[in-house]
């Protein structure tokens, strides 16, 4: 297995330095000028490894602040949906490993990035009971074994938002700071933007057919007695509109990305990674079952621990409306302490790709905040 994931990092970093040079971080465009293994990859790179079966790869001074990053795009704006491209739990740190990882360590902190239990480039799950949020919470927790981390802060992507407060409730004290990125506190809520901005774009276009199929789905997901399975194909479809409506890359869409984004999701998109299909497809499938996350609402644990909490969110996420964004702000207190919360301009539900600088540099001035 270690032999493995060093040919498979070696792999990655090669495609990533052919095919990315123009926006990687420093210390990738000087691998070049590096003395290389016979890999063409530096024996002082860091290399991925196994922590009981999950995939994590580690950037920085380990004696600097720790950081563990939890993934989650609610699906991927680079390639059009479909049955392998998923939105809710799903997916991989891809984006934020080789997107911002190393530029975050650049500020002075150890950054650990992994795949969740049973997705990406993790074992498969042993059997449907693991995709938990207590679970997640072990894993997190042999994590910070595993690297020696002293009080880590935990970021949160979208549904991996949802996993840190979950650690945060089921290990008090155990984390610096949690971040929220596009993260909602409100998944029905959330399902119900998603649907009402769809529809506008379906209607505009007279796409009747997608419009009732969009009330019709909703309806489904806001009875908790409707069937599991009916559920979860359904929630899946509605992730998978959320990344088409309106053409291009739907609701993940930035009205005018960034040169940067562009390059770094032409540059994703090309890579080839070995992931099983059920690593893409089951974690949905096991969160509905043990969680019901689409009906979870952590606005009132936010408010009554949100000492320790910050939010940052893309002005253009057509994930949230205003009464949302209202909401997450009345939960951290923004009104008595407005660093608790950012807003990353001209970026959509994957902020620290679309306005990547902007990102780190807010991201930055919370985490050293008192």
């Amino acid at each position: 297995m270690n032999r493995f994931m060093n040919t498979l990092s070696h792999s990655l970093l090669r495609s990533l330095i052919s095919t990315f040079s123009l926006t990687l971080p420093v210390g990738l465009l000087a691998l070049g000028a590096l003395s290389c293994s016979g890999s063409g990859i530096p024996e002082s790179y860091p290399n991925p490894k196994m922590v009981n079966g999950i995939y994590a790869h580690a950037f920085g001074d380990p004696r600097s602040t720790a950081v563990i990053f939890i993934h989650d795009s609610f699906g991927d704006p680079s390639i059009v949906p479909s049955d392998s491209v998923l939105g809710g739990p799903s997916l991989n740190s891809m984006y934020f490993e080789f997107g911002a990882a190393e530029k975050l360590a650049e500020k002075n902190f150890y950054v650990v990035t992994y795949d969740l239990r049973g997705q990406g480039r993790s074992a498969d799950a042993r059997n449907l009971s693991d995709y938990s949020y207590q679970q997640s919470a072990a894993d997190i927790k042999s994590l910070i074994l595993s690297f020696n981390l002293s009080l880590p802060i935990i970021i949160g992507h979208s549904h991996g938002g949802l996993i840190a407060l979950k650690f945060d409730e089921l290990n008090p004290g155990a984390s610096r700071k949690i971040v929220l990125v596009d993260t909602p506190t409100d998944v029905f809520q959330m399902l119900g933007t998603i649907s009402a901005n769809c529809l506008e774009r379906y209607n505009k276009v007279g796409e009747s057919s997608k419009v009732v199929e969009m009330k019709d789905t909703l309806d489904t997901l806001s009875n908790a007695n409707s069937p599991h399975q009916d559920r979860s194909m359904l929630a899946i479809r509605m992730f998978e509109r959320a990344g088409t409506c309106g053409g291009g890359s739907g609701l993940f869409s930035t009205k005018a990305p960034s040169a940067d984004a562009l390059k770094f999701y032409k540059m994703i998109s090309t890579l080839q990674i070995p992931i099983s299909k059920s690593n893409q497809t089951s974690a949905l499938n096991g969160f509905l079952a043990n969680e019901d996350y689409i009906h979870l609402n952590v606005n009132a644990y936010v408010s009554a621990h949100n000492d320790h909490i910050v939010g940052l969110y893309g002005s253009e996420d057509g994930f949230f409306d205003s009464n949302a964004l209202s909401q997450i702000k009345t939960s951290l207190a923004v009104d008595a302490h407005p660093e608790r919360f950012a807003m990353i301009d001209a970026a959509s539900h994957n902020s620290f790709i679309d306005q990547r600088n902007s990102f780190i540099d807010a991201l930055n001035a919370m985490l050293i905040a008192k």
